[in-house]
């Protein structure tokens, strides 16, 4: 805008300058020097100069002056935001590229929350189910029901325990007998229920090899998982 260089240069070369230099300028570009109570309703169309209520003339020329003098930025009363949104639109665009901007790290750090989250989610899950691992590997076919009585109650998937009874069920010949088809798609409950019927009717023989497959210490554990 020509008023705001005008002033501008003016004050560069130390010329001295009025009162509301700015808002004079504004309107002496327009053709208008001297400032009525016309000029004043050409910047603000919903100025009433009839209205006892208004603001003095006065205010509204500090308001234009400042108004120009910050390129649209800031409007004090009684001028609205709208007025310098209307001489100034490329503020209104600013201001709307800020928001979007505010909205997309607004957005980007909720996501940033729910992925760290879900992070910790995801470890506590991995964390008891691997707890569930160790325990099950030191079970028999005659104590695996305290087990599953135990880690049914957690949060864990019922998948995920099905795969873990699975793997444990081949680590004992005297399970060998067991379908695989009868393991994979009966419900976990059903299988825990066949290897505790199984497990009562072993001989002491049997049970005691059952307990040679328990690893007798966790590096073992860790040398099977290999």
């Amino acid at each position: 805008m020509q008023a705001i260089g005008y002033v501008e240069n003016r004050s560069e070369t130390a010329h001295r300058q009025g009162k509301y230099p700015y808002a004079s300028a504004f309107f002496r570009f327009m053709g208008r020097p001297v400032i009525g109570l016309d000029e004043i309703r050409m910047v603000d169309s919903s100025f009433d100069p009839k209205s006892r209520t208004r603001p003095n003339k006065e205010r509204y020329l500090a308001a234009i002056d400042v108004m120009i003098s910050t390129r649209g930025a800031s409007c004090i009363h009684p001028l609205s935001s709208s007025v310098g949104h209307r001489l100034f639109p490329e503020i209104q665009n600013m201001e709307h590229q800020r928001a979007e901007k505010r909205a997309i790290l607004k957005a980007h750090r909720r996501g940033n929350v729910a992925a760290k989250a879900e992070e910790l989610k995801q470890r506590h899950y991995q964390s008891q189910q691997g707890q569930a691992e160790i325990e099950l590997a030191f079970c028999t076919p005659s104590t695996i029901r305290t087990w599953y009585d135990t880690w049914a109650r957690r949060d864990l998937h019922i998948h995920d325990l099905g795969e873990l009874v699975c793997g444990w069920i081949s680590r004992f010949p005297s399970l060998n007998h067991f379908d695989r088809y009868f393991l994979r798609y009966e419900p976990l409950w059903v299988v825990i229920l066949e290897v505790n019927l199984h497990a009562d009717e072993q001989t002491e023989f049997e049970a005691y090899l059952d307990r040679l497959m328990l690893p007798n210490r966790l590096p073992d554990l860790d040398k099977k998982r290999r």
